[in-house]
């Protein structure tokens, strides 16, 4: 298991404290349920406890997706929980826990 950590930018929110979080995936793969930790904007700790709700490309949703390098893979990540103060162009930073490697992707650079 190995932890890569990226800095995502907040798309848009939604009901509740769920957030949408575009990002670029480099190599290996995601699926909905994985864990992932969030770095609240301005602070040092990383709350570990969040899972992967969605998984959204070019408006389609997914179970998961696998890169093998070859081609960068912009999407969508929707989070179980968000820090309170996040808001739409807030910068977090992600510690994903399953083998995946990805960096942040500016919001309006999003498909």
């Amino acid at each position: 298991m190995r932890n890569f950590e990226a800095t995502v930018d907040v798309l848009f929110t939604g009901k509740g404290n769920r957030v949408w979080y575009g990002v670029t995936v480099l190599d290996g793969s995601l699926s909905v349920g994985d864990a992932v930790g969030v770095t609240p904007p301005g602070r040092d700790s990383v709350s570990m406890d969040t899972k992967i709700l969605g998984i959204r490309r070019n408006g389609q949703a997914t179970e998961s997706i696998t890169v093998d390098g070859q081609e960068d893979y912009r999407c969508a990540l929707e989070l179980s929980s968000s820090p309170a103060d996040v808001k739409v162009g807030s910068h977090l930073g992600m510690t994903f826990i399953e083998n995946a490697e990805m960096y942040g992707l500016a919001a309006d650079d999003f498909i």
